[in-house]
């Protein structure tokens, strides 16, 4: 059977939240494909581990977790207060993830999934890097990063990520290379970065994908 491939990247301040973003997913996916769940993370104790063990009891899916360090992305920044190195982790994903599994769901924590992620899965990314919602602040953040005019400045906490087209990328040295050229312009983190390297080369997928408060 197939599987759904779904990534967080973590710290210790979000295993509740992530926790509460795996629930929605259990609670509102009917698919027949097999749910596997991929945490990103620096320090997992076995008492973690167990914690995410529990929620078996909703639904049985896959659960892998792997220890990271700051070594590799300690030098991007931290432009806002509530923000840590762990936001970098999801430029890592392409070269962590298994090279079998070529494509996966990217998902932030601050979130809840009310439709059948089965949905968001299934959309053809096979041309692309990634699939993104527009992000609410568009318009001035594109202006700030000088994109290319067809392109839109999407929102990276829902991201379809085509790991295999990734990989042959190189993503995250293009990542590096990309903040090295533009670190006066960055604000938004990873965000910006992501949005400079998948510039043109990203499916816009609709609103209902990620909706934003504003």
């Amino acid at each position: 059977m197939s599987s759904i491939e779904i990534v967080f990247a973590i710290d210790k301040n979000y295993i509740k939240q992530c926790a509460a973003v795996i629930v929605s997913v259990l609670k509102n996916t009917v698919t027949q494909k097999r749910i596997r769940f991929h945490i990103f993370a620096e320090g997992f104790s076995e008492e973690i581990k167990n914690y995410y063990d529990k929620l078996k009891l909703i639904k049985d899916f896959d659960i892998s977790f792997y220890e990271l360090n700051s070594d590799k992305i300690k030098n991007f920044p931290l432009n806002w207060e509530w923000i840590s190195l762990a936001t970098y982790y999801r430029l890592l994903i392409p070269e962590i993830l298994p090279d079998d599994i070529e494509k996966c769901i990217y998902l932030d924590c601050d979130l809840l999934v009310l439709r059948d992620i089965e949905e968001l899965w299934n959309y053809d990314i096979e041309d692309y890097y990634a699939g993104a919602v527009e992000d609410a602040l568009s318009e001035s953040y594109h202006k700030r990063l000088k994109l290319s005019e067809k392109h839109k400045y999407f929102n990276a906490g829902v991201m379809l990520l085509n790991l295999k087209r990734l990989r042959e990328f190189d993503f995250f040295e293009q990542c590096v290379k990309y903040y090295d050229e533009n670190k006066e312009l960055i604000i938004a983190q990873d965000q910006d970065i992501l949005n400079g390297v998948f510039d043109g080369k990203y499916l816009d997928l609709p609103l209902i994908c990620n909706i934003c408060t504003p």
